[in-house]
């Protein structure tokens, strides 16, 4: 019985992936060919040249921009999130309280994704600063220095904001530790959470799992062909490749262990 379901399972699913691969190959057989070609070569001269330039006139203005941005829009989910609960203590009408409250965690978990998300895009435009670090001490050192202050000086606001966040967190939850200055706070704050909250850190970290298993996949080839063009060597899909690696390892590990403490349970 086993057998047959699995028997019309594959048939079903080769008549997707089989057309894929073909497709797959032939395009991958295109590209490298066409990546022998002079005019290859000369499209991803100009290709080349644009995006170095794109990369060295936005860089320092995406770094200050993105410090910004995540400085003042997590001040203020955490300033809306504090006065909500501040309401919420003050209410009386259960069903409005727990409204209000479920409206200051949501916009404090807001504040915090914001913090997270813009600090990785500074982090992305100043590793493009570092790239062209002696153009931009020659041609403009001004904003070099300013976008290094800005850098800099939002690096410590983050570090703050976040603090402020994980310690109002542990106000509306007491039971909640661990401090933000903690090596150790990932690992302290999921022993303090309920099943149902480990239940939903687990789902999102086997989602965030998945899409970057994903990602890894697609800018992993995408760097393999794109180097037939750029000739920019083995190193970025290899580090792409890298990271790739030890996420799938990882998960792997920790569910043969996870797996293994079921059985002796």
């Amino acid at each position: 019985m086993n057998s047959e379901k699995n028997k019309r399972e594959n048939r079903k699913a080769l008549k997707v992936f089989i057309p894929i691969i073909i497709v797959a190959a032939v395009i991958g057989g295109i590209i490298g060919g066409f990546s022998s070609t002079d005019t290859a070569e000369s499209v991803a001269d100009i290709i080349g040249d644009f995006f170095g330039k794109l990369i060295f006139a936005i860089s320092p203005y995406m770094v200050i921009a993105a410090v910004i941005t995540g400085v003042v829009l997590s001040i203020r989910y955490y300033k809306i999130s504090k006065k909500s609960f501040e309401k919420c203590k003050l209410e009386e009408d259960e069903e409005k309280q727990e409204k209000l409250y479920q409206f200051a965690d949501k916009t404090l978990a807001k504040g915090m994704m914001v913090i997270g998300i813009t600090e990785i895009v500074a982090f992305i435009f100043f590793s493009g600063l570092l790239a062209y670090i002696e153009r931009y001490i020659e041609e403009k050192h001004i904003i070099y220095m300013a976008t290094l202050a800005v850098f800099i000086l939002g690096s410590f606001s983050r570090i703050k904001i976040q603090q402020l966040m994980i310690d109002f967190q542990k106000i509306m939850n007491p039971e909640k530790t661990g401090s933000a200055y903690d090596f150790n706070f990932q690992k302290k704050w999921e022993n303090s959470c309920d099943e149902l909250e480990k239940f939903m850190i687990y789902k999102s970290a086997y989602k965030a799992y998945r899409v970057g298993s994903l990602t890894c996949a697609i800018v992993f080839i995408v760097l393999m062909l794109f180097s037939f063009f750029f000739d920019y060597g083995p190193m970025p899909a290899m580090a792409v490749g890298l990271i790739w690696l030890v996420s799938v390892a990882s998960y792997y590990r920790e569910a043969m262990r996870l797996e293994k403490d079921k059985i002796n349970l």
